[in-house]
């Protein structure tokens, strides 16, 4: 018995067999992505997405339109498929893909990502194509926000040339953000920083060319990465400040250091000596203790007691009657406290420091004495007796002093920036 096939059935048959063909070999091929687009715009590299965001990313390749299904290589990443549009241009052919993220996964700064679209061809799961996504830690969010001054909080008046700090508490991933020095109304001095609690510390001072009075009530920081054209934050402070500048402060300065005791390099006579090194009036002061050499008496030599520190604090400003502390020091050693119960205008306290020792042996010699000089007595000393004899005048004064004007922050002034120099 023969078999009598019609064309149109032998054509299908061929048809039919070519398109398995080239299914097959499609289940078997993975497409090159034409493009990607996020945000409506064109993404060149690999598209990013913060975690706990949801993305859409159009993705144009061949055979998108058959994409039912997508798979990411990382914890967290789920993906939904939505609109595709088929063209006859594969490079116009796209589907987009609908990517949603959590925390579940490991919490990195930043990790990568590859995701798979696989379509449907004769009820086979085919790789259409692969691409690669950059997920990102959630930008900081601010959990707290306190804003000191004199380690108090601020009042809603704030002023020009005084030093703030704002002290804020982040959750989430802080490294990659900084506050944004254009959009803020405030420069910033410095900062500290505490990562075990997430808290970062910012000396700042408001800025000198605001318009005033102006109201403070945002800050605003930048994401050193930008996704979807976000990369700047705003943070609402719970309160609103008022910048404004302030007159008529006090102005705390140090009233000087006297009587500090030095000693220089001389020649006397064709020896190397050691010549008393200090300030005129202290310089005065110990040369009348000691008689002056003559012709009879070319050499005369005096014990003395060195005049104790003098050391004080002024107010170049406005009157206050805020108590402040003063303290004198020798590096991180104190040596002096003194409370000041207020300072008028122009008023001026001058303290004593007597030191453990004062006494010094010194001598003055006719003919090497042409600016009055003052010379300190030294011998190398033979035994114990000697060196007992000359334990009362073996001290020195330190490198140098310091003083600390208001040491706690207790006045405001005009300038909170001279209140500590070194003699």
């Amino acid at each position: 018995m023969k078999i009598k096939f019609s064309y149109r059935f032998l054509m299908n048959v061929v048809c039919n067999l070519f398109l398995s063909i080239s299914f097959l070999g499609l289940a078997r091929s993975e497409e090159a992505i034409c493009k990607k687009e996020m945000c409506g715009v064109v993404v060149s590299g690999n598209p990013n997405i913060y975690r706990t965001v949801t993305e859409t990313i159009r993705v144009y390749v061949r055979y998108a339109d058959l994409v039912e299904s997508a798979t990411c290589n990382k914890q967290g990443i789920n993906i939904a498929i939505g609109s595709k549009k088929r063209d006859n241009d594969p490079c116009k052919t796209y589907v987009e893909i609908i990517v949603t993220s959590d925390n579940s996964g490991e919490q990195r700064l930043f990790e990568q990502g590859e995701i798979s679209l696989f379509g449907n061809v004769l009820g086979v799961k085919t790789l259409t194509a692969k691409l690669i996504i950059g997920i990102w830690s959630p930008p900081p969010k601010v959990e707290k926000f306190d804003m000191l001054f004199n380690n108090m909080s601020a009042l809603t008046q704030v002023y020009t040339n005084q030093t703030y700090r704002i002290v804020i508490q982040w959750s989430g991933n802080v490294y990659n953000y900084i506050l944004d020095a254009d959009q803020n109304d405030f420069e910033f001095l410095y900062v500290k920083s505490n990562s075990s609690l997430n808290v970062d510390t910012f000396y700042v001072k408001f800025k000198n060319n605001l318009t005033l009075p102006k109201s403070f009530s945002t800050i605003r920081w930048k994401t050193q990465n930008e996704i979807c054209n976000k990369g700047d934050y705003v943070f609402r402070l719970p309160k609103n400040y008022t910048i404004t500048e302030l007159t008529g402060l006090p102005e705390l300065l140090d009233a000087g250091l006297n009587r500090k005791f030095g000693s220089i390099a001389a020649v006397c006579s064709g020896n190397n000596v050691a010549k008393v090194s200090t300030n005129r009036t202290t310089l005065d002061i110990v040369r009348a203790q000691i008689p002056e050499p003559s012709a009879g008496t070319p050499l005369v030599y005096q014990e003395i007691n060195w005049p104790d520190i003098r050391w004080g604090v002024k107010n170049l400003g406005a009157s206050t009657l805020t108590s402040f502390t003063v303290q004198l020091k020798d590096g991180n050693t104190l040596l002096q406290s003194q409370n000041v119960n207020g300072l008028g205008s122009g008023e001026e306290k001058l303290f004593t420091y007597v030191r453990p020792k004062s006494k010094k042996k010194l001598y003055r010699k006719f003919d090497c004495n042409p600016e009055q000089d003052v010379f300190i007595f030294s011998t190398t000393p033979r035994s114990e007796s000697d060196l007992r004899m000359m334990e009362p005048y073996i001290w020195s004064d330190p490198e140098k002093f310091t003083i600390v004007i208001d040491v706690h922050n207790n006045v405001l002034e005009s300038n909170e920036l001279n209140n500590t120099r070194d003699y």
